[in-house]
């Protein structure tokens, strides 16, 4: 650590200047060089990363034909940007990253699909309710799920019960709901949450939209 020694204008110098800190120490100011932070990524965030890393570098072993593909999958894709509402069709690189991460995620790894879908898959979309039970929650399906199709079931922690969520849903859970079976249990720890889910199709990563089922409080023993 270099030191320095202030001059008459100044008895004391302290702060960040460029990339170094100057600081008061015990023998006089020192200069250190400023500290670079990591952002330290949860486990989840990490695999996402994974997911879209092995998806990239899909996208550049792709033949002509099959990126050509790609592009005429995007062009039919219409989204709506949130803030100004405009439709917008995303570029093809985009609308094979999306399908591709989702689809390793769903299926925990593997040779995703190199072309886009070519069928339009109709989701089932089954209307969620979700409910507090002993050492976690049910959610209750009002319909079976269809073949294929999966509900991504999401939650967002909440301080109260009361708080009103934002969008920072993350998945816990991936489960059909398949005839005769309705329910699905997820373990939680005591607190407030509030819950979301959409539908994928497994074979593919093409997803539905995303939809709030409710809030819950789980109470402690």
């Amino acid at each position: 650590m270099a030191r320095a020694r202030p001059g008459v204008l100044f008895d004391s110098v302290r702060g960040r200047l460029d990339q170094v800190v100057v600081v008061q120490t015990r023998t006089g100011l020192g200069v250190r060089r400023r500290p670079v932070f990591r952002k330290v990524l949860t486990p989840a965030q990490q695999a996402g990363r994974d997911r879209l890393r092995v998806a990239a570098a899909l996208w550049h072993e792709l033949e002509p034909a099959e990126v050509d593909a790609w592009r005429d999958y995007a062009a039919q894709v219409r989204r709506r940007q949130s803030t100004t509402l405009v439709e917008y069709s995303p570029i093809a690189y985009n609308a094979f990253t999306m399908l591709t991460t989702k689809w390793l995620q769903l299926n925990g790894g593997g040779d995703p699909p190199r072309t886009p879908p070519m069928d339009d898959f109709i989701f089932e979309q089954p209307k969620l309710t979700v409910e507090a039970v002993e050492g976690g929650v049910r959610f209750t399906a009002d319909s079976p799920t269809g073949p294929g199709e999966v509900a991504e079931l999401m939650l967002q922690p909440l301080a109260n019960v009361n708080r009103r969520p934002g969008n920072q849903y993350v998945a816990a859970a991936f489960t059909p709901f398949p005839p005769g079976q309705p329910t699905y249990d997820l373990p939680l720890p005591p607190g407030a949450y509030a819950f979301a889910s959409r539908y994928a199709r497994v074979a593919t990563g093409e997803q539905a939209g995303l939809g709030v089922v409710g809030k819950v409080e789980l109470q402690g023993t």
